[in-house]
């Protein structure tokens, strides 16, 4: 699923890369923003939320082209997704059914779009979370943006590259949970 840490790239970001631990700043609560005012009044010169940081692994899921140096870094903000412990993210009874979820093709349909799996790994622990025995998902629901600017502090939290046939299943599974739409017990079918 990963490459052995002797073939990590530590110079690049790449689209499946975890980092971490980083703040993670998605699902904003837009009722419990506070403004600060201008002199005029009329607009918010700065915001606050008054809520607890939360800082966890995610991974990148920007195309890696957009993130080359080389390239100039093609965008001006890259698209991460918090990594949680698969037992809190569904029922342990359906744990299998999210880890084959990964493949997608005709015969599997397509479920668990909003997640993808990734096996129990010692890199995925922080201070406050054992390693978990059944795994992990990155959670597409979740998408939050940073700064191009935060580059070199991406870089400095990078802890794993994902192997580019898996990054391809990731990047397949992501593309499926944004095009889905709403077709009443049909599973989506893919092309030959």
């Amino acid at each position: 699923m990963f490459l052995p840490s002797d073939q990590l790239e530590r110079s690049a970001l790449r689209q499946g890369d975890v980092v971490g631990p980083i703040h993670i700043v998605g699902a904003i609560d837009l009722l419990t923003i506070q403004y600060t005012q201008n002199v005029e009044g009329t607009r918010g010169t700065g915001w606050t939320i008054p809520t607890k940081a939360e800082f966890q692994n995610a991974m990148i899921l920007s195309h890696s082209c957009e993130m080359d140096i080389s390239n100039g870094v093609k965008v001006t903000s890259f698209i991460l997704a918090p990594i949680r412990d698969a037992s809190a993210a569904t029922n342990p009874a359906l744990i299998e059914q999210l880890r084959s979820s990964n493949l997608i093709n005709e015969n599997t349909g397509a479920s668990f779009l909003k997640y993808f799996y990734l096996e129990p790994r010692a890199e995925f622990a922080d201070e406050n979370m054992n390693v978990s025995e059944i795994g992990y998902c990155v959670d597409f629901s979740k998408c939050f943006s940073v700064r191009k600017g935060c580059h070199g502090h991406l870089l400095q939290k990078k802890k794993l590259q994902m192997a580019p046939d898996i990054t391809q299943a990731m990047a397949t599974k992501l593309a499926l949970y944004f095009y889905r739409r709403q077709v009443p017990n049909q599973a989506i079918a893919l092309p030959a």
